[in-house]
């Protein structure tokens, strides 16, 4: 066997293999591209409010919650990215919290795991079978990887190159699936690779950790110890704000994180200048009763800018930070490259049983003939 034919049979087999699971992770990705403007067309009540002179203190609004809720234990405080924006609070429970920053009334709650986008996100990145399926995606995600590159060696040309980039729109029906499969595939494997790899990459954090402390040479910090026994009763989330804007006043605080289990480290999470990442990058680790400043993250060094990278490439946040997720253009051309990639997806199985059904007639009208040979032998 050539080593052409060898290709095209993993290609051809490789493709029919994860065909449903790759339309699903293609179809889902394309909605989560704009995952924030979906969620919040769907529920404005939730998400905007009306501005007024100056928000309520952080303090304040979580007293205002636990009336409704007293046995409230909250993650993760969630800032409004503008004026007109709800405040959100996601539990330990996993309920997300909406709430006025101007009165502190509750807008409403519900389980996001259980919202369009959620289910979408858990279909994307888990065939809403749990978490342990993200190796499964990964791996889709990996053999989508290799469907492009064995793509690309099939395409390329043996005569002029400038007739192969070219897609003839004459012909029969069966030639022109056949061009377009070939034409278009290759105008998208560059970004399937591309969302392959990074998507990969975020099915398995520890191995792209361990690749680009490899190549870089830099280990990751890690997270500061527990500090000691005791709640979270006593932190002042006023005072971690203020201390982490102290901290890095150039960056934009996002999200506060307050870890579950004894005098543990708040995180913080901001956006400094030029972050495509809505919610940044940049980390901060405070004493969650002193509030004293632990160690600050930046994405400055060449492994956190490579691992942050990964993600704004596989979402379409690269090309500036136009749009709250990111650049609006980038994510529309990351969005026509993924329906361009389902047609291509599409076409492949269509070619294969076109063939098929080409081979088993041209055998029957053989064995007919054969057939016809032998009776009319004396």
């Amino acid at each position: 066997m050539s080593p052409r034919k060898l290709v095209h049979k993993l290609h051809l087999y490789g493709g029919l293999a994860v065909l449903i699971p790759l339309m699903l992770i293609m179809v889902t990705g394309a909605i989560l591209l704009f995952d924030d403007e979906i969620d919040r067309a769907l529920n404005p009540e939730l998400f905007y409010v009306s501005p007024q002179r100056s928000p309520l203190p952080l303090s304040e609004l979580m007293a205002s919650v636990r009336v409704y809720r007293p046995d409230l234990a909250v993650r993760v405080v969630t800032l409004p990215v503008s004026a007109d924006r709800a405040l959100k609070l996601h539990s330990t429970d996993g309920i997300d919290m909406f709430v006025d920053p101007y009165t502190g009334d509750l807008l409403g709650q519900r389980s996001r795991a259980r919202s369009f986008v959620g289910i979408i996100t858990n279909l994307h990145m888990y065939f809403l079978l749990g978490e342990a399926w993200a190796v499964a995606a990964g791996t889709v995600a990996l053999l989508a990887v290799g469907m492009g590159l064995t793509g690309i060696f099939l395409w390329w040309p043996r005569g002029r190159l400038s007739r192969a980039l070219r897609l003839p729109l004459r012909g029969p029906p069966r030639a022109f699936i056949y061009n377009a499969h070939r034409t278009i595939g290759f105008y998208v494997s560059a970004i399937l690779i591309l969302v392959g790899i990074t998507g990969a990459s975020i099915a398995f954090p520890s191995q792209r950790r361990a690749i680009i402390e490899g190549l870089t040479g830099e280990r990751f910090s890690t997270v500061p110890p527990i500090l000691g026994r005791g709640g979270q009763g006593s932190t002042d989330l006023d005072a971690i704000l203020a201390a982490a804007r102290h901290a890095v006043p150039h960056a934009i605080p996002r999200q506060i994180r307050l870890q579950q289990g004894g005098l543990a480290p708040v995180r913080v999470r901001a956006r400094g200048p030029g972050d495509p990442f809505v919610n940044g990058w940049t980390m901060i680790y405070l004493h969650p009763t002193s509030h004293r400043v632990l160690s600050v993250e930046e994405p400055t060094s060449a492994g956190r800018i490579m691992e942050s990278w990964l993600l704004h490439l596989h979402l379409g946040y690269w090309g500036g930070i136009w749009g709250e997720g990111g650049s609006i253009a980038t994510r529309l051309i990351w969005l026509a490259s993924m329906i361009a990639a389902l047609g291509v997806t599409f076409t492949g199985p269509a070619i294969w049983w076109i063939k098929r059904r080409s081979r088993r007639s041209n055998l029957k009208a053989a064995r007919q003939r054969h057939s016809a040979r032998s009776l009319a032998r004396p």
